[in-house]
C-alpha cells in the first residue's frame, strides 16, 4: 500500500512484497495496482536499485559453465519480426553462450521475445 500511496519502498519491504508474489499471495487485482503505482516516473532511483536487487534475491539464478554469457532482448510488440531467429544462430556460431527462450503466445506489446 505505501507505493499506492506515493510512500518509498525500500529494500526490505520489497523483498517481502516479492516473496508474496512468487508464492502468490496477492490477487490479480493487487498486482495491477502495484505495477500501476510504479509505472512511469514514480520509482526513484534508489528504489530502482532496491527493486532490481530484490528481484535478484527472490528470484530463481539460472548459472552458466561457459562466460560470458550473452543475450538477444527484445521489448516485444513488433508484429513479423523475427530478428532473434537470425542474431541467435550467429552469436552461437561464433562461440559465444546465449541461452535463449522465446514464446510464441506472447502477442501484446508488454511481452518480451
Amino acid at each position: 500500500r505505501a507505493k499506492v500511496y506515493g510512500r518509498r519502498v525500500e529494500l526490505p519491504a520489497w523483498r517481502e512484497i516479492l516473496a508474496d508474489v512468487v508464492a502468490g499471495h496477492y490477487s490479480d487485482l493487487d498486482l495491477a495496482a502495484l505495477v500501476t503505482a510504479c509505472a512511469g516516473d514514480r520509482l526513484d532511483i534508489a528504489e530502482t536499485i532496491a527493486l532490481t536487487r530484490a528481484m535478484i534475491e527472490v528470484g530463481e539464478r539460472l548459472t552458466w559453465s561457459a562466460s560470458p554469457v550473452v543475450d538477444k532482448h527484445c521489448v516485444g510488440g513488433l508484429p513479423g519480426n523475427r530478428t532473434t531467429l537470425i542474431v541467435v544462430p550467429i552469436i552461437a556460431a561464433a562461440g559465444l553462450t546465449i541461452p535463449k527462450t522465446s514464446s510464441r503466445a506472447i502477442t501484446s506489446p508488454a511481452g518480451t521475445a
